[in-house]
């Protein structure tokens, strides 16, 4: 695992740092890169400038996101700071920037509309999910977790949700990975007619269930409203309770939740995934499942190298997950990026903007 955790990124990254990008006395000073582009200037609240690479040599054959064919085709990128989302698309649509690399699929969809722009939505590691504390008096029966996912028409509420960009996935390892065997194409059925059964033999009694979300992650808010309306429809007292992101995130590092509309940014390995929510709630408050045997798989695959054995792994792990329901999985997270049509060959990659291989022909 040492290279894949050496490629997280979620929450900052690693990196070999040149001496020369500090000062004498040992501060810093400036980055030196190794790719296409160089550093030439940072005002900061302003704008990052990097030129091209002049010695590069980029190496044959595709692009790939990985060590592929990396080629600066413009001789500046201005990073260009923004207040605000609806800013950056303001100047978008001025013709003062070029791309707007992240963007709300709400945004994303009325781009769509208009003349000039392409919008391209991409799916990575990170994970859109109905979470669902089992130590919870109502939520600790597995009766009661089957009921809460059967009332759940998760492709609808996706779409939905997404604006119509999202791609539903039941399994913590994404559609894109070589480990998304036909196994974890199996999902949790819409299955309302099941669901007053499953109540009763969860002595479920009308208790309210609380969801938790925030309006700075439209997709979350988007989630919890339709999860309320769909929960309510097959017998559910639901109530939203809408809270600042940091609080939300703050509740959610603790445990503090009844259910929560919760997204996870990028892990560069399922197995990685499978950590964020894997693990002993006395050890770490934001554990969502604690089961010994989820555990125990977790561990192996993280010591376990590539192959049919780690597949064997990652198959147990989403059966354990449909049987136990712990939270409700819904989809992958997306970046949403759009550009103007004069830019040829821009796209995210895993979660980033990618700046090489970008050409303007205005």
């Amino acid at each position: 695992m040492f290279l894949k955790y050496a490629a997280q990124s979620q929450c900052g990254g690693m990196a070999v740092t040149h001496p020369d990008s500090f000062t004498a006395e040992g501060d810093w000073d400036h980055p030196i890169g190794t790719g296409p582009f160089v550093f030439a200037d940072w005002r900061r609240g302003q704008n990052v400038t990097l030129e091209k690479f002049a010695d590069y040599q980029p190496l044959d054959g595709e692009a790939d996101g990985l060590a592929g064919h990396k080629e600066a085709m413009v001789e500046t990128v201005n990073l260009v700071v923004t207040p605000d989302r609806a800013t950056a698309v303001a100047a978008l649509r001025g013709g003062d920037l070029d791309v707007v690399p992240y963007l709300s699929t709400a945004e994303a969809a009325e781009l769509q509309e208009e003349d000039g722009f392409v919008v391209k939505s991409a799916p990575h590691g990170g994970m859109i999910t109905l979470l669902m504390q089992t130590e919870d008096p109502v939520l600790s029966s597995t009766e009661m977790r089957q009921a809460v996912a059967g009332a759940l028409d998760i492709p609808q509420l996706v779409d939905v949700a997404t604006n119509g960009l999202g791609t539903p996935n039941a399994s913590l390892v994404p559609i894109s990975s070589l480990y998304h065997s036909a196994v974890h194409d199996r999902g949790v059925g819409y299955a309302p007619g099941e669901v007053p059964a499953l109540l009763e033999a969860a002595g479920y009694d009308g208790q309210e269930l609380v969801i938790q979300t925030n309006r700075r992650n439209p997709i979350n808010e988007n989630v919890a409203v339709l999860a309320q309306a769909m929960l309510q429809m097959a017998g559910v007292n639901a109530r939203i309770e809408v809270l600042e992101w940091a609080t939300q995130l703050d509740r959610f590092r603790s445990g503090s939740f009844q259910m929560s509309a919760f997204n996870y940014s990028n892990r560069a390995d399922p197995v990685l995934a499978y950590s964020a929510v894997v693990d002993s709630k006395e050890d770490r408050g934001s554990a969502i499942w604690d089961d010994p045997r989820a555990i125990e798989l977790v561990d192996e695959t993280l010591q376990t190298p590539d192959g049919e054995a780690r597949q064997a792994l990652f198959d147990e792990l989403h059966e354990l997950y449909l049987d136990q329901m712990p939270f409700v999985m819904l989809a992958n997270n997306l970046t949403v990026s759009v550009n103007a049509d004069y830019v040829q060959g821009y796209s995210t990659w895993n979660g980033f903007a990618r700046l090489w291989g970008v050409s303007v022909e205005k």
